[in-house]
């Protein structure tokens, strides 16, 4: 018999098969597939799938018959065991299977206490692993049936929201988004009731309050849109029970109804002890996947030199370090020294560049002295026409977005006549394009995150009357990391 360690993340193939042996033991096994992305001798991106059989015994076999289900994402660490037996006629046979003595379910979205209902402050957190979430797309439409049975709620609370009720010009202003109370309504056959406790804050909700785009603008008068994590107070819901766990386009408000014809919007989480929820707003979540799929645009190479603008965000401190895995010299754009020290001291950025410093176009041409072959782009304006004066032949910019111009009518682009002159490749995405991928993405997240690879942090703010404030923290500078509205 030959034993070797593996660590593996994949997602299983089957139910666990528990059974006992003669002396009362328990034993559970299952299949679990590991998927691994690699470039064939074209150069061309393929998926290779490779299916494992797994052992648990004892307590962790019975652990693993009541939670383990057909599509679960695990992380497990075991030994390889290759046993040879005989079968009934006698002939030889050969096994080869992990034997797996910590099995760790992963999973998805929410966040962790926040300071006084006034005041914010970042929060580094220790790493966690979990699974990714589903993005959701557009506002639920509504699912009535005729005859439709209503059910009187048993939760005495006032539903708070936050409905838009003018088109901000530049900063989100008071009165352009109102709060307004309203009774918790009645459930239908086929809704849940869910408290909503977290809100992902992100610079997208500022373009949904102003024009259409990849999805419709808020309609005056509509609950703002936003993405929140919530739980099920109530259900007549055939998915759904009260104590679960779901994550989608809760809006902003206290309360959200989930209906039936509305599934995709929501997804149900498992839970996980001794972990932070707000990772999956984060890292496992939107921000990930956004750095993940952008930096696989961008196609590093080791040597290269990177450059990130709002280095410091949710999603841009997320894809330097990516850059830093693929053996980048990475060089992060960020508006203070405090977010400069975070991304090189904690994120191992090679460089950072204070860009309200007078002399950051000198530091930056310091810090990029072979030029710069990839541009991560978050800002737009002055500081992406910088960054493409020092782009190298054939340099590739991959567009995230335009922070720099989402809070003025003037959308502070930039000159393009580099892009002739130095031929470089530009490339904007949407992550909605890569839903199918999205669990891919968040096995390969994980480990990083698991192995200590990504390291994130987050700024809470608390109160779901400061969430305007919250948004105009995005475009004033005021978060480090993920920011998150704790209601």
């Amino acid at each position: 018999m030959s034993v070797n360690k593996v660590i593996l993340v994949g997602r299983l193939g089957r139910d666990p098969e528990t059974r006992y042996t003669g002396g009362g033991q328990a034993v559970a096994n299952f299949s679990m597939a590991t998927d691994e992305t690699y470039k064939d001798k074209n150069g061309e991106r393929q998926k290779r799938t490779e299916w494992h059989k797994i052992v648990v015994w004892s307590k962790l076999a019975e652990i693993a018959q009541q939670y383990l289900k057909k599509g679960s994402l695990l992380y497990l660490e075991g030994r390889i065991q290759t046993r040879e037996w005989q079968d009934k006629e006698g002939q030889k046979r050969t096994t080869t299977e992990i034997v797996a003595p910590k099995v760790l379910l992963l999973a998805a979205v929410a966040a962790q206490p926040a300071p006084a209902a006034t005041t914010w402050k970042a929060t580094p957190r220790p790493p966690t692993i979990l699974t990714v979430v589903a993005p959701a797309q557009g506002t639920p439409p509504a699912a009535l049936k005729s005859p439709t049975k209503t059910f009187p709620s048993n939760v005495s609370v006032t539903n708070r929201q936050l409905r838009l009720q003018s088109r901000p010009k530049g900063l989100v202003a008071p009165g352009d988004l109102q709060l307004a109370e309203s009774p918790v309504p009645e459930l239908k056959d086929g809704q849940a009731l869910a408290k909503v406790k977290y809100l992902s804050i992100d610079p997208t909700m500022r373009v949904w309050m102003a024009a259409d785009s990849y999805l419709p603008a808020v309609g005056i008068g509509e609950v703002m849109r936003a993405v929140g994590f919530a739980e099920i107070l109530e259900s007549r819901h055939p998915d759904y029970k009260k104590g679960d766990r779901i994550t989608g386009l809760t809006g902003l408000q206290d309360c959200v109804i989930v209906d039936k014809a509305a599934k995709s919007f929501f997804q149900k989480l498992p839970k996980i002890p001794f972990v932070s929820d707000t990772v999956f707003l984060g890292v496992l979540g939107f921000n990930g996947l956004t750095a993940f799929f952008g930096m696989e645009i961008a196609a590093p190479k080791k040597g290269e030199t990177l450059v990130v603008s709002a280095a410091a965000g949710a999603t841009g401190s997320i894809a330097g370090q990516i850059g830093k895995i693929h053996g980048c010299r990475v060089v992060g754009i960020a508006g203070t020294d405090d977010k400069c020290a975070w991304i090189t001291k904690d994120l191992g950025f090679d460089a950072a560049i204070n860009y309200k410093h007078p002399d950051w176009k000198e530091k930056l041409a310091a810090a990029t002295p072979s030029g710069i072959d990839i541009d991560f782009e978050n800002v737009g304006g002055e500081i992406m026409q910088e960054v493409l004066n020092r782009m190298n032949l054939h340099g590739r910019v991959v567009v995230c977005g335009f922070i720099s111009g989402y809070t003025k009518e003037d959308p502070n682009m930039v000159s393009l006549g580099t892009v002739i002159v130095k031929r470089l490749h530009i490339q904007g995405f949407l992550i909605l394009d890569y839903a199918s991928r999205f669990m891919e993405a968040a096995t390969q997240l994980g480990q990083w995150k698991m192995f200590g690879k990504l390291k994130d942090r987050e700024t809470i703010v608390e109160g779901l009357e400061k969430a305007p404030d919250a948004i105009n923290m995005l475009f004033t500078g005021g978060n480090t990391g993920k920011l998150i509205v704790k209601i």
